[in-house]
């Protein structure tokens, strides 16, 4: 963490104030997490703007944003993850191994926790929805494919498991979910029209951006867990009448 951030970033979060005033007050910087210099040069080719190939290449633009001189994470630190990382490498990302596991015993603090906080040491014993957007932003898509296969790996049986994605093409009748998924694509829309009323350039995709995670994909999945939920109910009611 840069000098500028460090006398206040530790009582900063949570605050009352709101992320835009945090921003004009210099407290956090708007989005450069991460220097744009590389902390080493093995990792140069992962340090936009000089990693034209970063996929998916739709996220490259966003990853971009998050490189500059107002870099809230100490290269030094960014080093040692990275470098733990290789060493002691996931199962799933970059490279899938088999079982696709976390790391079996990461070193750096960070890494522990996400071990900790990880799913693929779980299997489900009844139906489960997996919800989200192919491109949000903030919570990959990616995550939810990683732990689907997981459990596919795990042997969970067909059917316990399903994976929703509300950014996806609303199938025939036989879509359970095709109604969500028509309707997420009409918000997309109306965000984008009411960004480009308002004088965006860009067609509306940056407003569609800032809006996909907390607004529409929250919007869509809340709906889709109720009616994934409303059906399991109903299928439990109609075995309890038949017996």
């Amino acid at each position: 963490m840069k000098l500028r951030y460090a006398p206040h970033i530790a009582n900063l979060l949570p605050s009352a104030q709101s992320l835009d005033t945090l921003f004009s007050q210099g407290s956090l910087p708007p989005s450069h997490l991460f220097s744009s210099t590389p902390p080493g040069p093995q990792f140069a080719s992962m340090t936009p703007p000089a990693a034209p190939s970063l996929t998916p290449p739709a996220f490259a633009p966003l990853f971009a944003a998050g490189f500059g001189d107002a870099n809230l994470v100490r290269n030094s630190y960014r080093r040692a993850l990275l470098e733990d990382a290789a060493a002691h490498p996931d199962g799933a990302f970059p490279d899938a191994t088999p079982g696709l596991a976390p790391a079996a015993n990461p070193m750096h603090p960070l890494r522990q926790a996400f071990r900790r906080n990880d799913l693929r040491n779980w299997v489900p014993k009844a139906p489960v929805l997996l919800c989200g957007g192919a491109a949000d932003p903030m919570v990959l898509f990616f995550n939810t494919r990683i732990e689907q296969a997981y459990w596919l790996n795990a042997k969970v049986p067909a059917g316990l498991t399903s994976v929703l994605d509300v950014d996806s093409a609303a199938g025939g009748s036989d879509d359970p979910f095709a109604a969500i998924k028509q309707g997420f694509a009409s918000g997309k829309a109306a965000v984008a029209k009411e960004s480009v009323a308002a004088g965006a350039k860009d067609g509306g995709a940056s407003a569609v951006l800032r809006a996909y995670h907390g607004e529409l994909v929250a919007g869509s999945c809340m709906i889709a867990a109720r009616a994934f939920f409303d059906g399991l109910q109903a299928s439990l009611l109609s075995v309890s009448a038949t017996r």
